[in-house]
């Protein structure tokens, strides 16, 4: 942290230098030039050091973050005697010299830090992209778990930072090409183009696509004390593969599966509750290979209270495109069952618990009597938890009960007894519809009796909920074992129709529901349970269910290392680029496809220094000059108080031939003194959530 902070201030006192040396070139009296700042503290100047020569007295402060230069004149309140070395009585010129100083500093010195930090080797988190947002514009152009993107609107990408950002100053409805590297059916690489349109995503409030970096296969931490360590994982070893033992015998996964797919079938069995053991094969840094074993009832079960049910659905609302599951499953039918075995929903456990390791298919049958020879890996590759991953499923889907007159609803055609689908390129249900706000463009997806309908919120109409009341079973699909859904007697295929005798409208209304009961009260609850037409109420106490080995994996990482030619050419370049995105941002809060509770104050700054320097020294460099570029490029902004504001005052006088009022000037100086705070305090607000949130 301290690290952090000296670095950031030294930012500032680089800006401050720039403006001291351009002032004593062009014979400005500097009456004070201090490294950090000294407040005064009951008459006493809290300074750790101060020294005159000349003219100026040089000052180190007790307060380290910063800097500042005082000169003879300057301000509207300092004594002019209009003397020839007072800033005031300088020419236009010579003082736009002196104003543009601290930010050319800034800029030279974020190149110079960029060439530093690059022969050291700066990673970041690689374009391997993890798991994909379902219903996400990555979703929906076809990218995959295990995907590299190569590049993005013709620009290559060479670290997820990079692409995220692109992505998130990208203009709304901007349909960009997106090449990505990926497996062929031979095994081989290959490059594949697609097309995206990044939507934005209200919860961050920036333009996404819905993907998110892969994990490492290699661990970063392992808790002392926990299952992991317990049974010899190590802090850089690297997982090459798992297995695993239950009760009905060994799963095993397929030869070559991504580690991202692993990961996932690991997280599947531990949601699945089943009792056994977990096998691990392990190398360590020298390539030396071993063998774990981690006894699932050395793990603890620990996070929040649950229930331990998912809900969720059989019929196939969707196939993402480009999947090879698209040729399997008909969008509308309902699955019933895997290579014979009933199922009230499909996963990536179910398909690997249910099905022989060797078989090359898998015989999903439909409820009209259907069946589909799907083949194994391509499913084992396709689905994650019940409606996740290349299969999207409907279940406890809203049914329309009213469309009020005149609403964005009734403009696009929805009626009563439609299936409200999707809205915004999210999941929908019952009466958080009713409340979220849409704009022009965003689509709503639906299901009539004969079809599927999307439309989109034509341009013009002012920003307005849909304009619905819903509906929507909420449909249990798997129980997890040990649970307390499971003790209680809960069933796949029941429906939940009530929460402490409160009528339950759908599944985010059951979440609201269930959460302010349990706020209430830590005892059980009551659920109103609908199964075969009859009506159950059950008492269920819920119970800590997560299930965590104790072991991190960061994400998959690319290093970005260069000679020290190349290293200036890489600077140079890399600083051009986050100028031009400091424009780009003003662009994106100008369009709202940016929200400013984004952007960092000082608090948010020193954490991320923070949290890079832990990260190693060229990293920290890095984002140094990220920031030293951003300060020297935000202050030559013409916005009053900013130097980019008084070179516009400058400008004027030049051109008009006598100084703008100073009484003038003062008012406006004043204005965005108060718009600054206001921003500040608004951004530090932000800042603290983000750091406590």
């Amino acid at each position: 942290m301290l690290l952090a902070i000296l670095g950031i201030g030294f930012l500032i006192f680089v800006h401050e230098l720039g403006h001291f040396l351009a002032a004593k070139r062009v014979g400005i009296r500097v009456e004070t030039f201090a490294l950090g700042f000294q407040p005064t503290i009951f008459g006493w100047k809290a300074r750790i050091f101060a020294l005159r020569r000349g003219e100026t007295e040089y000052v180190i402060g007790l307060l380290p973050f910063g800097g500042y230069v005082k000169m003879a004149g300057e301000e509207q309140q300092d004594p002019r005697t209009g003397a020839a070395d007072e800033y005031a009585s300088k020419s236009p010129s010579q003082r736009a010299f002196v104003l543009v100083a601290g930010a050319a500093m800034n800029l030279i010195f974020g190149v110079i830090l960029f060439a530093i930090a690059f022969p050291m080797g700066v990673s970041f988190p690689s374009t391997r992209l993890g798991p994909i947002a379902p219903d996400s514009p990555a979703w929906e152009a076809g990218l995959r778990s295990g995907d590299r993107v190569v590049s993005l609107a013709g620009d290559p990408k060479r670290d997820f930072t990079d692409l995220q950002t692109s992505l998130a100053l990208s203009s709304r409805d901007a349909e960009l090409t997106i090449e990505v590297e990926r497996a062929g059916a031979d095994g081989e690489r290959e490059r594949v183009e697609t097309k995206v349109t990044p939507r934005l995503d209200r919860a961050r409030g920036m333009m996404a696509i819905g993907i998110q970096p892969a994990s490492s296969a290699v661990v970063s931490a392992v808790t002392p004390g926990s299952a992991a360590a317990t049974a010899g994982l190590q802090v850089g070893d690297r997982v090459e593969s798992f297995r695993f033992n239950t009760g009905d015998g060994p799963v095993r996964l397929p030869d070559g599966l991504d580690f991202s797919r692993q990961f996932a079938a690991l997280e599947a069995f531990l949601w699945s509750g089943r009792e056994g053991s977990i096998e691990l094969t392990v190398s360590d840094a020298s390539g030396a290979t071993r063998d774990l074993s981690i006894p699932t009832a050395s793990i603890e079960r620990t996070g929040p209270e649950l229930l331990g049910i998912v809900m969720g659905g059989t019929r196939v609302r969707a196939v993402q495109p480009g999947s090879p599951l698209r040729d399997h499953f008909p969008v509308g039918a309902e699955i019933t069952s895997i290579d014979g075995t009933p199922v009230t929903g499909i996963d990536m456990w179910s398909v690997l618990s249910l099905t022989p390791a060797d078989a090359s298919t898998v015989r999903v049958g439909f409820a009209d009597g259907s069946a589909s020879d799907v083949p194994r890996r391509a499913l084992i590759d396709g689905v994650d938890r019940i409606g996740e991953g290349d299969l999207r499923l409907v279940g406890d889907t809203p049914t329309v009960t009213a469309v009020r007159s005149g609403s964005i609803a009734a403009t696009i055609g929805l009626r009563p007894g439609d299936l409200l689908l999707a809205l915004a390129g999210g999941p929908v249900d019952g009466p958080l519809v009713a409340g979220a706000p849409l704009a022009p463009g965003d689509a709503i997806l639906w299901q009539t009796r004969d079809e599927f309908v999307e439309a989109r919120v034509p341009e013009g109409v002012p920003p307005a909920p849909l304009g619905v009341e819903t509906r929507a079973p909420v449909r249990v699909v798997q129980v997890m074992a040990g649970s307390a859904a499971a003790a209680a007697g809960i069933l796949p295929g029941d429906a939940i129709a009530a929460v402490a005798g409160e009528a339950v409208l759908g599944r985010e209304d059951f979440f609201v529901r269930f959460a302010a009961v349990r706020e209430a009260s830590s005892g059980a609850v009551q659920l109103g349970i609908e199964r075969g037409g009859e009506r159950l109420d059950l008492s269920v106490t819920p119970t800590a269910l997560s299930r965590s080995l104790g072991v991190g994996f960061p994400f998959d990482q690319v290093t970005i290392q260069t000679s020290l030619g190349e290293a200036v050419t890489e600077g140079w370049n890399q600083s051009v680029v986050w100028g031009k995105r400091i424009f780009l941002m003003l662009g994106a809060l100008a369009r709202q496809d940016v929200a400013p509770r984004n952007l960092a104050g000082p608090v948010g700054i020193v954490h991320i220094g923070k949290r890079v320097a832990d990260e190693g020294f060229s990293k920290l460099l890095y984002v140094l000059a990220m920031i030293s570029i951003n300060l020297g490029v935000f202050n030559l902004l013409p916005f009053p108080i900013l130097d980019g504001g008084h070179l516009l005052f400058l400008l004027i006088e030049k051109l008009k031939g006598s100084p703008v009022d100073e009484r003038v000037q003062g008012l406006v100086h004043l204005g965005a003194f108060v718009i600054l705070i206001g921003l500040a305090l608004y951004v530090t607000y932000h800042d603290i959530l983000r750091l406590f949130g």
